[in-house]
């Protein structure tokens, strides 16, 4: 019997979290996946102490926005729930971004979704900064999407990199992760005048990335030459009908300069969800 797939989505109830739950009801229900749906709310547990004997009038504010938080949260597991997914909820109080980190830990988490923004004001720590946060403490793969129509019901990803050699490993968990989304997996380097490597170069080591998955999975392998990385991306993506850009989460900043982007930079410049890779 094979394990049953976890997807974790932190949700602040914004109209981009809402989208990413949307996201990940579709991939739930194409990979029989578990949907895990988590709130943060920035109460004391030990509220109730704290106010009671405070006038009256805060008890009753807090013990209301309680009241509304859960039901929120309610709504959106009947949302999950009534197209036939598995779906549990997690309310946290007065937690940060590593509620989400440990949550993912200790729950056997196999992928996060995230909006890339959130709602304006405090709570938009939960889907703004926070996912830039998670994205470079997480062990667990993050798909971080944007308010926009899904494109071509998720049916291309492509894994693009440096592909240096002490990372190889990362093209295992891209397409580990594309295999559960039921996606084809292409890979891509994208050769700048800053990044410039002979052709024999790059094919080497993409032959040793390829040496970590069964053969005849990668449905196609290219080398784009751009003047600058994002641009050769955008076009690579467009011309190739791409539906999610997977691409490793680098900690060295020598990694950033190398590869010519930042995961950050490119959630920010384009709508095409984003998955990011940790290194181990």
């Amino acid at each position: 019997m094979e394990d049953t797939y976890h997807i974790l989505i932190p949700t602040d109830y914004s109209e981009t979290a809402d989208h990413a739950l949307d996201v990940g009801i579709t991939i739930a229900k194409r990979s029989n996946a578990q949907v895990q749906i988590q709130h943060i709310e920035g109460i004391p547990p030990d509220w109730v102490d704290m106010v009671e004997k405070e006038e009256g009038t805060m008890f009753t504010m807090i013990k209301e926005q309680l009241a509304d938080t859960k039901t929120e949260l309610a709504d959106r597991v009947t949302l999950a729930q009534d197209q036939g997914v598995s779906t549990e909820s997690f309310l946290q109080y007065n937690k940060n971004y590593r509620a989400i980190l440990d949550h993912a830990d200790d729950n056997k988490t196999d992928l996060i979704i995230m909006g890339a923004h959130g709602r304006s004001g405090i709570k938009s720590l939960l889907i703004g900064s926070y996912t830039v946060r998670v994205l470079h403490h997480t062990k667990t793969p993050v798909l971080v999407t944007k308010k926009t129509d899904l494109p071509n019901d998720l049916e291309k990803m492509v894994f693009v990199s440096d592909f240096s050699l002490e990372n190889v490993d990362l093209l295992l968990k891209a397409f580990m992760t594309a295999q559960e989304l039921k996606m084809t997996l292409s890979l891509l380097y994208i050769n700048t005048p800053t990044t410039f490597k002979e052709s024999h170069e790059i094919m080497s080591r993409i032959d040793r990335y390829l040496e970590r998955i069964p053969g005849g999975k990668v449905a196609q392998v290219d080398v784009v030459n751009a003047y600058r990385f994002e641009p050769g991306l955008f076009k690579y993506c467009e011309q190739n009908k791409i539906d999610i850009v997977s691409m490793p989460i680098y900690k060295r900043t020598s990694s950033w300069e190398a590869f010519g982007g930042t995961i950050q930079d490119l959630i920010k410049d384009t709508d095409i969800p984003v998955l990011g890779i940790p290194e181990d």
